[in-house]
C-alpha cells in the first residue's frame, strides 16, 4: 500500500519495488489527499486506486491512565 509520496529519491526507490505496477497509477502518488492510496499485491488481484471512507470510530486512548506511559518507557 503506497499512501501519498512527494520525495522524488524515495519514489524512485519505490518505483523499483512496485516495478509490475502501471506507471500511470504510481505517478499519482504525490497527488494523493488523505484517505488515497495505491494498492497492489495479494490483497487486490491488480494494482489500484482506493479512497478509504471516514473514519467510523472516535480516537480512542482517553480511558488509559497518562501515568501508564509512564511507567513502562
Amino acid at each position: 500500500m503506497l499512501m501519498r509520496m512527494n520525495s522524488t529519491a524515495d519514489l524512485e526507490f519505490l518505483r523499483a519495488v512496485f516495478s509490475f505496477m502501471p506507471a500511470g497509477l504510481f505517478d499519482r502518488a504525490p497527488t494523493f489527499s488523505q484517505g488515497h492510496a495505491l494498492v497492489a499485491g495479494k490483497v487486490m488481484p491488480q494494482a489500484g486506486y482506493v479512497r478509504f471512507g471516514t473514519r467510523t470510530a472516535e480516537e480512542g486512548g482517553a480511558d488509559i491512565p497518562t501515568s501508564w506511559a509512564a511507567a513502562h518507557l
